[in-house]
C-alpha cells in the first residue's frame, strides 16, 4: 500500500514484507525489465491549479533504471512506517483514525 499525503508532497514507499522488499525487488525485477536499451513512458501524479493531474513522458529505460536505484537507495531513510502492522498500531494510537501526515501535521494521508 502506497501511502501519501493529499496536501504536501509527503509519500513512503509499500510496506516491506517478506514477500516485499524494495532492494530485493529492484534486482529481480527492475534491472531484468529495463536493463535493454528502450524508450518507455514515465507518468507521475502532480499538483496543477489545485488539481490533481497525470504527467506523461517518454525517457530512456537507462534513465529510468538509474532512478529506480536512487529511489531505491532512499527508500529506507524515508519510511515511516515500515510494516502493514506498524500502520495498524499507528492508526491504533489514533483512536482508529488515520495519523497525521509526518510532514505537514495536516492528516490528510491516502493510500493507493
Amino acid at each position: 500500500m502506497y501511502i501519501y499525503c493529499k496536501n504536501c508532497d509527503w509519500s513512503q514507499d509499500d510496506f516491506w514484507s517478506w514477500s516485499y522488499n524494495p532492494l530485493r525487488y529492484f534486482v529481480r525485477e527492475s534491472i531484468p525489465s529495463y536493463i535493454w536499451p528502450e524508450i518507455i513512458i514515465r507518468e507521475k501524479r502532480i499538483k496543477e491549479n489545485g488539481q490533481t493531474v497525470w504527467k506523461r513522458w517518454r525517457v530512456l529505460s537507462w534513465v529510468f533504471l538509474y532512478e529506480r536505484l536512487i529511489h531505491t537507495l532512499k527508500a529506507p531513510f524515508k519510511q515511516r512506517w515500515w510494516t502493514y502492522s506498524s500502520w495498524k498500531r499507528a492508526i491504533r494510537r489514533n483512536n482508529g483514525y488515520w495519523p497525521n501526515c509526518p510532514k505537514c501535521k495536516h492528516g490528510r494521508l491516502a493510500c493507493d
